[in-house]
């Protein structure tokens, strides 16, 4: 959780943003991830300059790294575009990288310049993944774009607005997440979940301090976590809290990191609004 990101997996602001249209995806390609968290890879940007991308299906808009940005001299479309995190209203620079090269995204892109995590130098978030299908090998450390069935569990995405959304069960309550490949953990809103949490019949086990975004957060056992027809037992949770009223707006209620499904494989379909998975060790299936 020590993470720090400049889009957070709750923040969707609306920029103007340049509308590119991507190819259609004919063939597989294979990229090697560059570790074994996130789905980081290595790309081009600006035609020859290596860089370090990281794939981020729970951030809005994509990110430049600042320093890079003035580096390379980008064209600058705006020099304060204002958009709200669930904290504050922060404000950056929009650019245009015109021209980033990933498996088979071969196109500009406009983001924002501003802070990413260490070692990162472009975040490539749902504005530009929205167009592709991409299946994440973490069994054999591939990232692999293009044509493919469906994983062993399936989900359809509960939102209509290009987002991996997705609906969860804890217990006997129903809430919907967003899926999250940058994040490591479950996290809910308390401002979603708060008569949850007075009802009792919680394990608070801590409270950490500067969790993400947030002012704090505090871990409790969950349970077993009902996902995609399939149990994750013993699963823990934090309850994050923001500012008052910031998160009311979403229509979901926290977000799913990828680590929790300790996953071989996964597969987000975006134009077809699937998300798929393969779990390393058998699961039970729930009816």
């Amino acid at each position: 959780m020590g993470r720090t990101r400049i889009i957070l997996p709750l923040l969707f602001a609306l920029l103007p943003l340049a509308a590119f249209t991507a190819e259609p995806q004919s063939d597989v390609t294979k990229v090697r991830l560059a570790g074994r968290t996130g789905i980081v890879v290595e790309g081009l940007i600006e035609k020859t300059r290596r860089a370090t991308i990281m794939l981020d299906t729970g951030a809005s808009c994509s990110v430049i790294r600042s320093a890079l940005a003035d580096k390379l001299k980008l064209r600058t479309l705006r020099d304060n575009v204002e958009f709200i995190s669930l904290d504050r209203p922060v404000r950056r620079p929009l650019v245009v990288v015109n021209f980033v090269r990933l498996g088979p995204i071969c196109r500009p892109v406009v983001c924002l310049a501003g802070d990413v995590s260490q070692g990162i130098d472009l975040i490539l978030a749902i504005d530009v993944l929205k167009a592709y299908a991409f299946t994440v090998d973490y069994e054999h450390g591939w990232l692999l774009f293009g044509p493919g069935d469906s994983l062993e569990h399936s989900v359809v995405f509960d939102n209509s607005r290009d987002l991996a959304v997705v609906p969860l069960g804890i217990g006997t309550r129903g809430i919907r997440v967003l899926l999250d490949s940058g994040a490591s953990y479950l996290g809910l809103f308390e401002s979603k979940v708060k008569d949850w949490l007075q009802t009792g019949g919680w394990r608070f086990e801590s409270l950490a301090r500067g969790v993400s975004s947030y002012r704090r957060g505090m871990t409790i056992q969950a349970g077993d976590v009902v996902f995609a027809g399939v149990t994750i037992p013993a699963l823990k949770a934090t309850i994050l809290e923001s500012d008052p009223g910031s998160g009311a707006s979403l229509d979901w209620d926290g977000y799913l990191g990828l680590n929790c499904l300790n996953a071989r494989r996964v597969r987000f379909d975006f134009p077809n609004h699937i998300f798929s998975w393969e779990p390393y060790r058998a699961s039970k299936r729930e009816d």
